[in-house]
């Protein structure tokens, strides 16, 4: 952990676990707490000081990308699987709610299509996603990856 973007790091922080639920569980949190921290030290002494970091993060760049890549490799993967594989190589870099936000604009526009396993005709975290055929991603509006 550092206490300032860019300073040294003053904290190691330890967390052990075997199932995978719990590196779920310790993204969100570890995440959520790291960015409260640096959004409180990068506004400190300003008016900005008791303000969200939520509504001051920009939105996460390169999550769609991951998430298009690792389809790549992969198609037909759960995306509650998916997220625990991007979990693993991205640890705290990006929220469960970040997550299902690019998940649902790369459906909406035509990039990732998905199977609907429960039949609720919802994405879920059952659904197999994989990415469009290039001429059904073409007759959508523009991606933007």
């Amino acid at each position: 952990m550092r206490e300032k973007d860019g300073s040294g790091i003053k904290y190691y922080i330890t967390f052990c676990s075997r199932h995978p639920h719990a590196l779920l569980l310790m993204n969100d949190a570890m995440c959520s707490a790291y960015q409260q921290r640096m959004h409180e030290a990068a506004m400190e002494g300003t008016l900005f000081a008791k303000s969200d970091w939520k509504e001051a993060r920009p939105a996460p760049t390169g999550l769609a990308q991951i998430v298009c890549d690792m389809l790549r490799k992969s198609p037909g993967k759960s995306r509650a699987d998916l997220w625990l594989e991007i979990v693993t190589n991205h640890f705290m870099r990006y929220t469960t709610s970040e997550y299902k936000r690019a998940v649902a604009d790369l459906h909406k526009n035509g990039t990732v299509i998905f199977k609907d396993i429960k039949g609720t005709r919802r994405l879920n975290d059952q659904a197999m996603l994989s990415l469009a055929p290039l001429q059904a991603r073409y007759t959508m509006s523009p991606v933007t990856v």
